[in-house]
């Protein structure tokens, strides 16, 4: 889909999107919408996976993507990433990891969050992530990113939740 005109968002914006899923069966669907745009920690655009018909258990991080912007070096910033539970069924969680720490720039605050964690359809649980510059980023940089990779219990790959964490430097 190509916009008649582009979407601006300020600094830490958002926008709602809506997506039409046209079932033609019975079975899970799933797939991805990828959004582009000028900026330059996402040339090759940033994507939010698309699931339908689901049931049993689901898991998504809601926002897919924190970007913390640019920081001050020494002074962490913290976003409460939401794991929502998204099927017909509770879904347990039976761990949360960094994936690709960004260089010990991010971490994960674990403290409050019990494991395993079960949550009900359509209940969500916030998790601390937290941004740490320690230097300052080189000029052009296109800055550091970061994966939290949170594992569902099933044992089913495609029922893991990811986040992607970015900033500036």
């Amino acid at each position: 889909v190509t916009l008649p005109r582009p979407i601006v968002l300020a600094p830490s914006g958002a926008r709602q999107v809506f997506v039409t899923f046209t079932s033609t069966g019975s079975g899970a669907a799933n797939g991805q919408i990828t959004f582009f745009s000028d900026d330059p920690a996402a040339t090759t655009g940033t994507s939010a996976p698309l699931y339908a018909n689901l049931v049993g258990p689901c898991l998504r991080a809601v926002p897919p993507r924190v970007d913390f912007g640019a920081k001050q070096v020494g002074n962490a910033s913290t976003y409460e990433l939401q794991l929502e539970s998204c099927g017909d069924l509770e879904v347990e969680v039976t761990g949360i990891e960094m994936v690709d720490d960004g260089g010990d720039l991010f971490s994960i605050d674990l403290a409050n969050v019990a494991l395993p964690l079960r949550l009900a359809p359509g209940i969500r649980k916030a998790v601390p992530v937290t941004y740490f510059p320690t230097a300052f980023a080189a000029q052009g940089s296109d800055g550091v990113t970061a994966v939290v990779q949170v594992v569902v219990g099933d044992g089913l790959p495609d029922r893991d939740a990811r986040a992607l964490l970015a900033a500036a430097g």
